[in-house]
């Protein structure tokens, strides 16, 4: 994997890895706080919509 990036140019291919692992650890934070909530809330979805438990 070194050797690929030592061949291609280490500081594109780097910034590219970075970058792809920074936006693909933004949107799993942006999931967990979403499902968290959501399971955190769901209760009070369905007594809003007036569905009995």
């Amino acid at each position: 994997m070194v050797y690929a990036f030592a061949k291609h140019g280490f500081r594109r291919e780097a910034e590219m890895f970075y970058l792809g692992l920074a936006v693909g650890f933004a949107l799993g934070i942006v999931a967990m706080s979403a499902a968290v909530y959501y399971w955190t809330h769901h209760d009070d979805f369905e007594i809003r919509r007036g569905e009995e438990r």
